[in-house]
């Protein structure tokens, strides 16, 4: 069996918010590590994960209200003059960390060094991953023109983890594995073992695993939906959870010792919810006191489909059963729009009141 080396793209670290410490991103390096998987990345990929980081830490703190920095830097004892020192200091920290990412786990930066006529036939050809839509991808090319003559230089199986969906088409036409998220991945190299008895065990009661899965999430009663759709607050209650649909899952870890396993379960839940907001046709706005007022409330029956994702342990027992009580959902609140594409009804009421904005 050839020696396998994995490629991760910048998206993977943007998607694990530049931290290296989930459960999700721990299996995989321990994985990695039991099968003497080397890790790579490609000094374009190097160089954008230091954009990113930067562009990242400046957008949010855009976001934030000047003031409300100072307070919170005030409490937690920070002296930082400005937003622009905070946003380096930030960005020095992260950027740190990532450097000591590829120290520890010692990730080796590939050089891009390949015949550049391939570049500029792909580019002029509209070769993958070029495209009549994405002409100006020369990022992508080159990252993926220097993985592939990696490959044939040193004679090792290829994977990709990266959900650019511009990368799929390369990758087909060069037969190299691409996964989207890590756990993907992880997935893979846990199924791999045919004489795992959990694996048996796990395909065994798939099905039913799945119906547990979704019955449980069902039965949660503390999911919040919220929109800022209206001119004032919506008021949101009533939430159901009508569906959940399990659309995938991932193994990320066998614990023979406790005989259980751990999936990442991608899952959509159908809700449905009463919302309460102004009627905007009928708001006045009072300009002397900065105040508006309003004389009728709209009462909306929304509906709406949330995708999310989480955690699961199933436990195994003796006598051919199971559980997977223990669920992690990382979000369990939703934005949804007012709009013909989540009202189901619509009725209005008087009610007279007021706010400022």
């Amino acid at each position: 069996m050839k020696n396998r080396v994995i490629f991760l793209d910048t998206n993977i670290f943007e998607s694990a918010n530049f931290s290296y410490e989930s459960d999700n991103f721990l299996r995989f390096l321990e994985i990695c590590k039991e099968k003497s998987l080397k890790l790579c990345i490609t000094d374009v990929v190097q160089k954008e994960v230091y954009k990113r980081i930067h562009f990242n830490i400046k957008e949010e703190l855009e976001r934030v209200n000047k003031n409300f920095i100072k307070l919170i830097l005030s409490n937690l004892d920070v002296s930082v003059e400005s937003k622009v020192k905070l946003t380096e200091k930030l960005v020095e920290k992260i950027t740190s960390d990532f450097d000591n990412f590829l120290s520890d786990y010692d990730v080796e930066v590939i050089k891009s060094n390949f015949d550049q006529s391939l570049l500029i036939d792909s580019y002029f050809g509209i070769k993958s991953p070029f495209s009549e839509q994405k002409k100006e991808e020369f990022p992508d090319a080159i990252i993926l023109l220097t993985i592939k003559k990696y490959r044939e230089d040193k004679g090792v199986d290829v994977y990709i983890a990266s959900n650019d969906s511009g990368f799929q088409e390369f990758c087909d036409e060069n037969k190299i594995d691409l996964y989207s998220k890590l756990s993907d991945l992880t997935h893979k190299l846990n199924m791999e073992d045919p004489n795992q008895e959990l694996k048996k065990l796990y395909e065994k009661h798939l099905d039913d695993i799945k119906n547990e899965i979704g019955k449980s999430v069902k039965s949660q009663d503390d999911f919040i939906l919220y929109s800022y759709d209206s001119i004032d607050e919506v008021y949101v209650d009533n939430i159901k959870v009508q569906d959940v649909l399990v659309n995938k899952l991932d193994v990320i870890q066998f614990d023979t010792d406790e005989n259980s396993i751990q999936l990442e379960v991608d899952i959509s839940i159908e809700f449905s919810a009463n919302a309460s907001y102004p009627d905007e046709d009928t708001i006045i706005h009072d300009k002397e006191y900065g105040v508006y007022y309003y004389g009728m409330k709209n009462h909306a029956t929304i509906e709406t489909t949330q995708k999310t994702t989480c955690i699961v342990v199933v436990s195994f027992f003796y006598d051919d059963t199971f559980s997977a009580d223990e669920i992690d959902i990382q979000d369990k609140e939703f934005e949804f729009s007012l709009d013909d594409r989540t009202i189901v009804k619509l009725e209005q009421g008087e009610s007279f009141g007021s706010f400022k904005w």
